[in-house]
């Protein structure tokens, strides 16, 4: 809140299979532009984490448009790009774009298509 006013939220979906209760999916963070670059994101993203960690989930995946604001952050967050799908999302003047999937798991077999030289992961906040 920034004068009692709401400038950002997220969203984390539990995968509730039983295969999968040990990750889920930051479906989705959104930040009032004019909060943009104030740390607003990089809270939001750190608060979910340890929610996913009290949670019981060890692995998040996330997919945002390819170049998108916040493909930034998540880099800078230590999330590591797995892959592209062209043409998955449909930009407002109706042209498609490209996604980016995402980890926060160097050591899950997705990260490991496109990692690229020198890039760098931050120690996770999520136990292996």
């Amino acid at each position: 809140l920034e004068q009692q006013q709401i400038v950002g939220a997220i969203l984390l979906a539990l995968c509730g299979k039983a295969n999968g209760r040990h990750r889920a999916e930051v479906e989705k963070l959104m930040v009032l532009q004019t909060a943009r670059g104030k740390g607003v994101g990089r809270a939001l993203m750190q608060a979910m984490e340890q929610g996913a960690h009290a949670a019981g989930r060890s692995l998040l995946v996330l997919d945002t448009r390819a170049g998108d604001v916040a493909s930034h952050l998540y880099r800078q967050l230590g999330y590591l790009e797995a892959g592209q799908i062209p043409s998955f999302a449909r930009n407002a003047d109706g042209s498609l774009a490209a996604t980016a999937s995402s980890t926060n798991r160097s050591d899950h077999p997705l990260s490991l298509i496109q990692i690229q030289q020198g890039r760098t992961k931050r120690p996770c906040l999520l136990p292996a």
